[in-house]
């Protein structure tokens, strides 16, 4: 018995191959509460604000009638004592706490593929990574730091 690629099976059943995620564009933002509402900003500097800072990656893709694995490697300096979860997001945070891989089914249609988390107390400063892959496939790396008035 010789095996039959993916490929080929699917040309043999009559599906069309899946087409690759073509990322258009990437931009990671800081969006910060503040006494004037938030303040939105495209930076790669995150200030340690526990409850008022967030962040959220954001990749624009040519659109497609389709749904997508995607899989999200969150890797940080070091351990944090809390990881939040979305009830609709499957997240499993590494033994050493310093990493957590988060699995999303989104949609393609509109064009924009997005994830974002909050600072929260006890999270370490430094640098940070996030990596976003479809299947094995890495769509891109966004690397951050999480600073305070110390760091």
């Amino acid at each position: 018995m010789i095996p039959v690629s993916l490929l080929v099976a699917s040309a043999l059943l009559g599906a069309a191959p899946v087409e690759p995620i073509n990322v258009q564009r990437v931009a990671f933002v800081s969006e910060v509460a503040g006494p004037r509402g938030i303040d939105f900003k495209e930076t790669t500097r995150i200030p340690y604000k526990p409850g008022a800072s967030c962040y959220q990656w954001a990749l624009q893709i040519q659109p497609q009638r389709r749904t997508a694995r995607i899989r999200e490697v969150f890797e940080l300096p070091a351990a944090a004592p809390h990881w939040g979860q979305a009830p609709q997001e499957k997240t499993e945070v590494s033994p050493s706490r310093a990493s957590a891989v988060t699995e999303l089914s989104v949609s393609l249609a509109d064009g924009v593929l997005a994830h974002g988390w909050c600072v929260s107390a006890g999270d370490p400063p430094g640098h940070y990574k996030i990596s976003v892959f479809e299947n094995d496939a890495l769509l891109h790396r966004f690397e951050f730091d999480v600073y305070d008035e110390i760091y």
